[in-house]
């Protein structure tokens, strides 16, 4: 596994600068747990990931994926926060004209020191999802178009207080929609299993409780932690 700084004045870095910018939503939800929303979140530092065994897996996953959507037919499919590039310019290295249609989108996961080490130089663990996030939509892996839903789950490193975000290249296949109010988890996930016909969950609670949506994905698989996003609060 490389991990490879950014340069601040690179597109690349730029680019992430204009995702946290655009994707920041002063909003509060009870898993900060009393804490105040921060005015804004300000990227320190960026590290792209190169681990060749994980993006295997998630290149071959998302082969797969193309193959199923073929035979299945589409479910939801539009805009996340993270489509839109207002800085810099957005990474394009992932895309391949082989499989259109997959549903792919920056997404992210807010994590601990340990979580980045982990999660970067290992894999996403399923045995782990939901500990520091709950379980509405059952026991998957938790991702946010929002950098302000993500920055709820982190917890500050040293004494200058820098966080960790992971920007997720994650393929969500056929989505799952929901806006119930009281979403039925385990049939959710069972939904995103072989037989299901899912590959991912929308849970929409922008719509319900004018907080977020949120993603899940139950196949650690379908997500490629591209880039580390190291970054403090503004208060």
């Amino acid at each position: 596994v490389i991990k490879r700084e950014i340069s601040r004045g690179s597109p690349t870095f730029q680019w992430v600068e204009g995702l946290f910018e655009n994707t920041f939503l002063k909003r509060y939800t009870r898993d900060r747990k009393g804490e105040k929303v921060p005015e804004g979140l300000k990227v320190e530092e960026v590290d792209q990931v190169f681990n060749c065994g994980s993006w295997g897996e998630y290149a071959m996953r998302r082969k797969q994926v193309h193959a199923e959507m073929a035979s299945a037919g589409a479910a939801w499919a539009g805009e996340l926060r993270t489509d839109s590039c207002t800085k810099g310019e957005a990474a394009e290295w992932f895309r391949t004209d082989e499989y259109p249609g997959v549903n792919e989108h920056w997404l992210y996961h807010g994590t601990s020191l340990e979580g980045e080490a982990g999660i970067t130089e290992g894999d996403f663990r399923l045995n782990l999802a939901g500990s520091n996030a709950g379980t509405l939509y059952g026991n998957g892996v938790y991702l946010a178009e929002a950098v302000s839903k993500s920055d709820e789950y982190t917890c500050p490193h040293g004494a200058n207080g820098i966080r960790t975000i992971l920007l997720c290249l994650s393929c969500l296949g056929r989505v799952n929609y929901n806006d119930e109010k009281r979403p039925d988890g385990d049939a959710l996930a069972s939904s995103c299993k072989k037989e299901g016909g899912f590959h991912s969950i929308l849970g929409d609670r922008e719509k319900i409780r004018g907080t977020y949506r949120e993603i899940v994905v139950f196949d650690e698989d379908l997500i490629y932690p591209g880039y580390i996003c190291r970054y403090t609060r503004v208060t």
